[in-house]
């Protein structure tokens, strides 16, 4: 049964509110690849929106280290039926709230201090 953990969320300098997220996914389908279907729904300026993950790098499963980019996963499509860990910006996040994701809703946790192995992830906008 595939299960989606979150390892921590971190507040990230930006112009709007944004988190870099640390998942996992165990077990995982195709159906979360390149991960598709990751939103989090939020209200802006009145308005419901979904956010969606963006500028995604591919960490180690061991030890969380970066080993590569967006790219990463699309020459390794291997790793999306196994264990994959990544991390990504997103926009909104508000702790409490839900993540969804096709394998169901995951728990958002406080935001604590960015780990030393992720400092090198800086925004960029994707708009």
């Amino acid at each position: 049964m595939t299960e989606v953990r979150i390892h921590g969320i971190y507040a990230v300098d930006a112009p709007y509110p944004c988190h870099l997220v640390e998942l996992s996914i165990f077990d995982g389908t195709e159906e979360c690849e390149q991960l598709n279907g990751i939103v989090y729904p939020v209200m802006i300026n009145g308005r419901k929106t979904k956010q969606a993950p963006f500028c995604e790098h591919f960490l180690s499963n061991d030890k969380g280290e970066i080993l590569g980019d967006f790219l990463y996963g699309w020459d390794h499509p291997e790793i999306w039926t196994s264990e994959v860990r990544v991390a990504f910006l997103m926009h909104y996040l508000q702790p409490g709230g839900t993540l969804e994701t096709p394998y169901g809703g995951v728990k958002i946790p406080d935001a604590t201090l960015m780990p030393k192995r992720l400092s090198s992830i800086k925004y960029e906008s994707p708009y």
